[in-house]
């Protein structure tokens, strides 16, 4: 089952990270650590309820759920 969550992509760069192309770095996502950079670095919400940083928006993606199983 997927979940939605959400990431925070900086207004004004692309949104695909593709490998091999100008995007890779030039993407920008917001990291609670770092600050602005890579997609592979941004920080994942639960909600939309944190402040936004300057030049950002919000962004949902999907996170698969592990499937839990009854053993008894």
């Amino acid at each position: 089952m997927a979940t939605t969550k959400y990431t925070i992509h900086r207004i004004g760069t692309p949104r695909l990270a593709l490998p091999n192309t100008h995007t890779y770095w030039a993407s920008e996502w917001w990291s609670n650590e770092d600050g602005w950079g890579h997609k592979s670095t941004a920080t994942v919400f639960d909600n939309t309820d944190t402040n936004l940083p300057l030049d950002g928006e919000w962004v949902e993606i999907y996170v698969n759920e592990p499937i839990t199983q009854d053993l008894d």
